[in-house]
């Protein structure tokens, strides 16, 4: 829900962040099964730095952990 200021309620906001993490491993798991080749650690070094760059703060440190 938004509040009149057009900012979303923090209620809404931590209700819905399980949700979005579950999701995004459940994506991350499924582009893994997908892969047939196995990759390189360059190859990994590389698409972390590129989804490091799309990802905000608290999802970064919630993989960290």
């Amino acid at each position: 829900m938004n509040m009149p200021n057009g900012r979303p309620n923090r209620r809404s906001s931590a209700r819905n962040r399980p949700v979005a993490n579950a999701v995004g491993l459940r994506v991350l798991a499924a582009i893994g099964s997908a892969v047939a080749v196995r990759l390189m650690k360059r190859d990994l070094l590389f698409v972390i730095e590129r989804l490091l760059l799309l990802m905000d703060e608290a999802r970064i440190e919630m993989l960290a952990t």
